[in-house]
């Protein structure tokens, strides 16, 4: 299995993420074990970054916990994966950017808005499956009595290993115990690579028992 990782291609446009965020909790931190209990929720909001305006098939606004996708990219997994859902995002600009004088301002590459470029999605999947934890080397350290958040060991296994018994097939996946991250079998990587899409990262992270 591969985790969906940012390239870093320095000659696709970049983009931060502005939000949008939860207001469900107040304080917004737990205030025993300092998890944030801010959650992100639709609509993902970006602000393009000075350096590129060519905007790229996969978008990376995150820390490789958001993916962002081409039409091209949601019209293959739709076609071929299936178990994808497909958000609509918002772009945000600093008004201030107006306010340079527009030859000067088209001289520094980036996405301007408003936005010209091929419609762009917010990646998301449903399925959620578990580690082999003792493969992992991986023990429950603590569950927050709070906010219930469990917080696991370091691992000791350079390799993930999936539980099985929790894989349904599923081609894009989360773990429970790293949720924020977003995976994939190799055949889903085999096709992504084949179709030639830009900005795509993988790293290999372990593997799905058959």
């Amino acid at each position: 299995m591969y985790q969906f990782v940012a390239p870093r291609d320095r000659r696709f446009a970049w983009a931060s993420r502005r939000g949008t965020w939860s207001r469900d909790h107040i304080p917004r931190v737990c205030p025993e074990c300092g998890a944030s209990r801010k959650r992100r929720v639709s609509p993902l909001v970006l602000e393009w970054l000075p350096g590129s305006g060519l905007v790229p098939d996969f978008c990376w606004p995150g820390f490789n916990d958001e993916v962002v996708v081409s039409q091209r990219v949601r019209e293959l997994l739709n076609g071929e994966i299936g178990g994808t859902r497909f958000l609509p995002i918002q772009m945000w600009q600093n008004p201030r950017l107006g306010l340079l004088k527009r030859p000067r301002a088209r001289l520094m590459p980036r996405v301007w808005l408003p936005y010209e470029g091929p419609p762009l999605w917010d990646l998301q999947t449903d399925a959620w499956c578990d580690l082999d934890l003792d493969h992992a080397g991986v023990l429950l350290a603590h569950r927050c009595s709070i906010c219930g958040t469990d917080h696991y060991t370091a691992l000791t296994n350079d390799r993930l290993l999936v539980d099985p018994s929790t894989w349904r097939g599923e081609a894009l996946f989360r773990l429970r115990q790293y949720p924020t991250l977003l995976y994939c079998t190799e055949q889903a990587k085999s096709l992504l690579e084949a179709r030639g899409f830009t900005n795509a990262g993988f790293h290999l992270a372990g593997e799905i028992p058959e």
